[in-house]
């Protein structure tokens, strides 16, 4: 269980959420405006960061398991 991983995992995570939110709180559409449970489902977008919340994640695991 490496610790320095883990909070790397979270880290970057936590990160891809907030620049995703960031990216959403400017969509046009005013039903969705400002609700972060669809500024986390956008993140299934590559370009919104959600490549960076599927390493975080991997690296969570990582850290987790060794």
């Amino acid at each position: 269980m490496n610790i320095w991983m883990i909070i790397g995992g979270i880290a970057i995570m936590a990160i891809s959420i907030m620049y995703a939110a960031s990216l959403f709180k400017d969509y046009d559409d005013e039903t969705t405006k400002g609700k972060i449970g669809t500024s986390i489902l956008y993140l299934a977008d590559p370009h919104a960061g959600g490549v960076f919340l599927y390493i975080g994640f991997l690296l969570l695991l990582l850290g987790l398991v060794s």
